[in-house]
């Protein structure tokens, strides 16, 4: 889904919307509508895409569908009123450790990433979002287990590589990270 302003035919920066659900559930839908007229008013264009699940895909299939997403974006940036150079991710929970992840692990060789313009991420906003899969009450949570496609104990691989702080480095952009302090999974 892509909110504009139909009244401004310039090209705006872009917040990327990226619903939660522990990467098995959630929707690109209505949930996001209000947050994203109010980005809009704000002078942003703001897309809003679904992705694969957890149940039957596990990771990085979102990460792929995330980058297939921008990439359609910034190929139809004229179209949508997009500055392809300017792009923002937001999400919450689950969505929080995609926004983050997919701004940090741009400028990486990872396949999942490929094709993306890493200096185009200008920042990442995330609510809640895990970002250590490797800490104990990650790798032994169900859902975790469940993106991941298997457990720490069998194959720490991609717990590590699905933790966005194991893309950090000096050339990323700026992330917000909010935390409430009575949640007790993140």
């Amino acid at each position: 889904d892509v909110y504009t302003n139909k009244s401004d035919n310039s090209p705006n920066p872009l917040i990327l919307i990226i619903h939660g659900g522990y990467w098995k559930a959630g929707d690109k839908g209505s949930f996001y509508t209000q947050r994203a007229k109010e980005f809009v008013e704000l002078g942003y264009t703001v897309a809003s895409i679904n992705y694969r699940l957890s149940t039957e895909h596990k990771f990085p299939a979102n990460i792929e569908d995330l980058r297939d997403g921008i990439l359609f974006l910034t190929e139809h940036a004229k179209e949508f009123n997009i500055d392809h150079s300017q792009i923002m991710t937001y999400g919450i929970s689950a969505g929080g450790h995609l926004a983050a992840f997919i701004a940090l692990s741009a400028n990486s060789d990872r396949e999942y990433v490929k094709g993306l313009n890493p200096s185009a991420f200008k920042g990442a906003i995330s609510m809640y979002g895990i970002h250590d899969m490797s800490l104990t009450i990650q790798r032994e949570h169900p859902f975790n287990e469940l993106y991941i496609g298997t457990s720490y104990a069998l194959d720490s691989t991609n717990y590590i590589d699905a933790s966005t702080t194991q893309h950090v480095d000096v050339d990323d952009p700026p992330i917000l990270l909010i935390h409430g302090t009575l949640d007790g999974s993140v």
